[in-house]
């Protein structure tokens, strides 16, 4: 089975210590790294962006998967 976890993902965030003293590991992450991936229908594994209103929490804006895409940013 593929690994679910990003490789940009830093290794010390592989396993941690839980407050009830286990140990857990990574399972999945994303890092969202790769420039121009887009999230429509069938573009992304395992993310995908709604077209819709989500008024189930009284939200007021639209949700529109043509202004999700991974851009790389530069912070100086």
């Amino acid at each position: 089975m593929p690994s679910l976890i990003d490789k940009d993902t830093d290794k010390q965030f592989y396993t941690r210590t839980g407050t009830d003293g286990q140990k857990y590991n990574l399972v999945f992450s994303d890092e969202f790294e790769t420039e121009g991936r887009t999230f429509w229908p069938g573009d992304d594994p395992f993310w995908e962006a709604v077209d819709l209103n989500y008024w189930p929490t009284g939200d007021i804006e639209w949700y529109d998967p043509q202004v999700h895409s991974v851009i790389k940013l530069l912070y100086l």
